[in-house]
This record gives structure tokens, C-alpha cells and sequence, in this order.
């Protein structure tokens, strides 16, 4: 019997696995369902061969077995004739890829390229030499976010990797510094003329951020026609709908608004009405 493949998404290896967990596919699986009790027997064997390799299965997935280390953990996916072995020591990966040599035969395919028909790539770039200019630029955009509404968002983003910054990100950083050249005569406008009371926008982008499937809440704040506040953070929970996610950007707007009104009322601009919030999300609201 053989099956394909066995990978690594942490940029390791990929193993072919000459016989696997459940059985062979296409032509192949003639013999097996023939054979019922044999391919349940080869299928429990399987599961059992990787938990005495003190890995054992999650609760939540049949597929999926966990080896916990001192540095981490690695984990084991299976799906039909196909495994990816990723985790976050390559050590720790290539003695698991040992030990599973020692009682399957497999053979190394290297990194991971392809599963199931996907094709998988690596876009981090590679890492900084000297990400002092980095951490400078990232600080002053930081404190131009205080006039530039249009920069909150994407100057949040950037912040994010001020630890390990690497070259995908800096060349993000020169085009937003390239976008400032360029809009550099553009103002905001605060109106004498207009009223003085508050309106605020919020909004969120549900799982926006693909690493941690976090959302980002966003906000802004008006007095009459003025722009006054804004704001762009990552939530700090995963949302579990679109519905959760504009919630919290509302309540992280109605935190700005109750202070902002705080402020008026000390600097003798009581409101008299009650703030207006607008959320494009019906079920939220």
C-alpha cells in the first residue's frame, strides 16, 4: 500500500508515507473495501503506533495528535493518505520525523509546497539587519496618527511587527511614507459654524487579521461637522461573528463618546442631546 503525502508547515519537511492511517484512495481502495475488518484494524493500529509515540489525539479532531516538548508542541494531521508535521522547533520536528521513520516507511519531501491541491507560500520576507530606522519611522507615524485620521488603520498594522520587522513590512512602511509625500497640502477642516453635537461612526472588520483571527475595531468621532476623534485597535478576543465584532467596536466607540462628552461639559460645552452612533451592522444594533 502507499500513500502520499506527509508535510510540515513550519518550513521543515514533508514525508511520504508509504503506509498510512486510512487506507489507499482511488484505484487502490478496491482491496480495502473488500476487506473492512483489515482496514479498521490497520486504521486502529495506526492511531495507536503514533500515541506510544507519546503523541496523542485531540478531543476535538481524530486526526489531528499532539506531542507536547519543553519547547513547544508538535503537531500531527492526518487527512486520508496525507500528514503535516509542523510545530515551532525544527529539532523537535526532525526527532517526531525519526521516530515515525523507525515504524512507517517514509521518505522526506522537504517543505511543505502543496496539500490537498493547495499551494502554500511564505510572504514575511526576510528579517531586518538593523530595524532601528524601522522602530524610528513606525514611532513617528504613530504620533502623525493624531492629525491623520486616514493613517490609523494602517499605521496600526505596521506596529504590529516592530519586534521582528522584516523586508515585507518595511517596504510597506516607504509606501506609506510615499502616500504622505503626496498628500502632504491636505488638512481637516474643524467649522466654527457647525453644531456642537456629537455623532460617531463605528465599524469592525470581522477575523481580519488571518494569523490570530482577531478583529479590528475602528471609530470615529464628530462634533457637528468636525472631525474631533478617531481610533483603529484589534479587539482583544477572537469575535465569533460579524455580530460580536461590531458590538465591541461599539462599545469601544461609546467609551470615546462618554469621555469626550466628560471633556465638553468641563470645558463648558454641556451637551444637551443625547450622542447619535451609526453602525452598519443590524444585529449589533
Amino acid at each position: 500500500m502507499e500513500n502520499n503525502v506527509v508535510g510540515n508547515l513550519n518550513s521543515t519537511s514533508v514525508v511520504t508515507v508509504k503506509r498510512g492511517r486510512r487506507g489507499l484512495r482511488n484505484a487502490q481502495v478496491r482491496e480495502e473495501t473488500t476487506k473492512p475488518d483489515n482496514f479498521n484494524n490497520s486504521m486502529s493500529h495506526s492511531t495507536t503506533t503514533i500515541t506510544e509515540l507519546r503523541s496523542h489525539p485531540s478531543a476535538s479532531n481524530s486526526a489531528l495528535f499532539l506531542r507536547h516538548t519543553s519547547a513547544g508542541f508538535v503537531t500531527l494531521i492526518l487527512y486520508v493518505d496525507e500528514m503535516i508535521i509542523t510545530g515551532f522547533e525544527s529539532s523537535v520536528i526532525s526527532k517526531v520525523k525519526q521516530d515515525l521513520f523507525c515504524t512507517f516507511e517514509m521518505k522526506d519531501l522537504g517543505p511543505l509546497r502543496y496539500f490537498f491541491g493547495i499551494e502554500l507560500n511564505t510572504t514575511d520576507g526576510v528579517s531586518l539587519d538593523d530595524p532601528t530606522l524601522y522602530h524610528e519611522f513606525v514611532g513617528c507615524l504613530v504620533y502623525l496618527t493624531v492629525t491623520h485620521p486616514d493613517l490609523a488603520y494602517v499605521v496600526h498594522v505596521i506596529s504590529q511587527f516592530v519586534s521582528t520587522p522584516c523586508s515585507l513590512y518595511w517596504a510597506v512602511l516607504v509606501q506609506i511614507l510615499r502616500y504622505l509625500r503626496d498628500t502632504i497640502l491636505q488638512d481637516l477642516l474643524l467649522s466654527s459654524t457647525s453644531s456642537l453635537d456629537l455623532m460617531a461612526y463605528a465599524d469592525a472588520d470581522w477575523a481580519g487579521d488571518v494569523t490570530d483571527r482577531k478583529s479590528t475595531s475602528g471609530f470615529c468621532l464628530f462634533l457637528g461637522d468636525s472631525l474631533i476623534s478617531w481610533k483603529s485597535k484589534k479587539q482583544t478576543v477572537v469575535a465569533s461573528s460579524t455580530t460580536e465584532a461590531e458590538y465591541y467596536a461599539m462599545a469601544h466607540a461609546i467609551a470615546e463618546v462618554i469621555w469626550l462628552r466628560c471633556l465638553l461639559f468641563d470645558l463648558g460645552v454641556p451637551q444637551s442631546s443625547l450622542a447619535s452612533l451609526y453602525c452598519d451592522n443590524r444585529s449589533a444594533i
